[in-house]
């Protein structure tokens, strides 16, 4: 009898353990975190960070085994916030502003805040720039939809690639090259950063007649929207031609624009004695590299 009852507890044993299994492994997985929660207690003793979602995905989805991985990845993580505020505070004592990504307010990108950081009286001058630039953007994107509409009609996919490469390079390295430094100079009166900008936005100018006149020079120029290639489009196809002249259209308002905020930009330039300035770093540069 004795043998039967212990040969029964055993059953009822196995059952329970079997049966439970799920409760013992989480059990065992709770076990193996104590030692990440210290961590976590840790860390946030000393850098001030709620990383309770750390705990949450600890007790969901890792194992054992896992689990200590994870330990050495939130090593490196700590580190590197706390290297991210090292560098904060440092720049804060040296005075350095540091920008903030903060536009378009949806996805934030970019640091712009024109409102605050521009002069109240270059402000007009910054916000017709800043149009210039997602005129550019309109631009180059409606010259993806025309030639992708002409691709399908059988112009060739090589014109459709050029298209994409022109939206591609063009918007970023519009705001790289001739946007941010006009913001910057505006913001610094520095004379290098607008010798910078009329460089380069004499080149932007010079890409929007090219591609309003769109010349048969690549691919027989229907890469751009411009006069020429509408033209050419038109006799073939009418409704693809009307897209080739809407294009062509916003090349021209963008480079009327853009010509007039270079005038004006010069103007303040010119007035404000950044010019003589631009001279006298100029000089005191190739001075030094004489020396």
């Amino acid at each position: 009898m004795k043998m039967m009852k212990a040969s029964e507890n055993v059953m009822i044993d196995n059952r329970l353990v079997y049966g439970n299994m799920d409760l013992l492994n989480k059990g065992l997985l709770i076990k193996s975190c104590y030692p990440l929660f210290n961590i976590y207690n840790f860390c946030t003793d000393i850098f001030s960070i709620n990383l309770m979602y750390i705990k949450v995905c600890l007790l969901t989805f890792l194992s054992t085994a896992t689990a200590w991985k994870f330990t050495c990845i939130l090593f490196v993580f700590m580190y590197q916030i706390q290297d991210v505020r090292r560098k904060e505070e440092a720049a804060a004592r040296a005075g350095i502003v540091l920008e903030e990504k903060n536009w378009p307010p949806f996805f934030p990108i970019i640091h712009h805040d024109i409102a605050n950081e521009i002069p109240i009286h270059l402000q007009k001058l910054q916000y017709v720039a800043f149009t210039t630039l997602l005129g550019l953007v309109l631009c180059l994107f409606w010259n993806v939809i025309a030639v992708t509409a002409a691709w399908i009609k059988g112009e060739g996919v090589k014109i459709w690639f050029l298209a994409i490469i022109y939206f591609i390079a063009g918007v970023p390295g519009a705001y790289v090259l001739w946007y941010r430094p006009l913001y910057r100079a505006f913001r610094t009166e520095s004379a290098l950063k607008f010798g910078w900008f009329f460089m380069l936005y004499l080149l932007h100018i010079g890409f929007c007649i090219l591609a309003a006149v769109a010349p048969p020079i690549v691919f027989k120029g229907k890469s751009l929207t411009g006069i020429l290639s509408a033209i050419d489009v038109l006799g073939d196809h009418a409704l693809i031609g009307i897209f080739y002249f809407i294009g062509f259209g916003l090349f021209c308002i963008e480079t009327l624009i853009s010509i007039w905020v270079i005038q004006q930009v010069y103007m303040y330039f010119r007035g404000s004695g950044k010019a003589a300035e631009m001279k006298r770093e100029a000089a005191r540069g190739a001075l030094r590299a004489a020396i």
